[in-house]
């Protein structure tokens, strides 16, 4: 069993969730104390009250601890700050879901092993007002990223990016209204800007395409055309 400090609390980025088993500090006014080898804590909490510090007693000011009820894990920090939850779905003994909390007990950022195989398939990013701001799924390479998705703040989606070559950089992008796509860009030659941009009217159908051929970031050509419903981007 791993005993916490300050520098030892365990980091997000794995491709693989760790269910964190971290012994609780626990102060003890007695010497000496076998009784806190973790093998005999079980054999404890049975003796009840007998015997000197044999009952848990609050965490001292300044150590992070661990809370663990049913398959959560809630690790505090040396304030009493909500640190990061560990939540094992399937009792398994892996974390299914890990989220990191910020100072002001929003939530920062989570990994989630959505298919239970113990390898990470989907990142949230969440903003300062502890709304999802951004989330990550692997698509091909397990632990991987290669969709990045936007929420519109209505339980849509506003923006998708895709990484279609597996170099970890968005490649192709839609921006979507309700759910329809109404534009799309392109990044053709690799330098991580976006120099095409394909934009839908109403009915689906391609009204102009931009371009930055000097990739400067700026959109310095556009052709209107006509297309049917639906057409594929040329």
């Amino acid at each position: 069993m791993q005993r916490l400090t300050t520098n030892n609390t365990p980091a997000l980025g794995r491709s693989q969730l760790k269910w964190y088993r971290i012994a609780p500090v626990l102060p003890n006014p007695c010497r000496p104390r076998p009784w806190q080898h973790p093998r005999l804590w079980p054999l404890l909490f049975l003796a009840g009250p007998w015997g000197c510090g044999l009952v848990p007693q609050a965490p001292r000011a300044g150590r992070p601890h661990l809370v663990e009820k049913g398959h959560y894990q809630a690790l505090y920090d040396g304030a009493g700050r909500l640190d990061r939850v560990a939540y094992d779905a399937d009792g398994d003994g892996r974390a299914d879901v890990l989220t990191v909390f910020g100072p002001n007990g929003a939530p920062l950022r989570a990994e989630i092993d959505s298919d239970k195989d113990g390898v990470v398939d989907r990142w949230e990013s969440y903003g300062p007002d502890g709304r999802l701001a951004k989330v990550a799924t692997s698509r091909r390479t397990p632990g991987v990223p290669d969709l990045w998705s936007y929420p519109d703040g209505f339980g849509g989606v506003s923006r998708r990016e895709y990484d279609d070559d597996g170099d970890g950089r968005p490649e192709r992008a839609e921006s979507l209204l309700d759910g329809v796509v109404v534009a799309e860009e392109f990044d053709t030659t690799g330098s991580g800007r976006w120099d095409k941009r394909v934009v839908r009217g109403p009915d689906g159908a391609v009204a102009r395409i931009d371009s930055d051929p000097d990739d400067q970031g700026h959109w310095r050509r556009s052709i209107t055309v006509s297309r049917a419903p639906g057409a594929t981007v040329p």
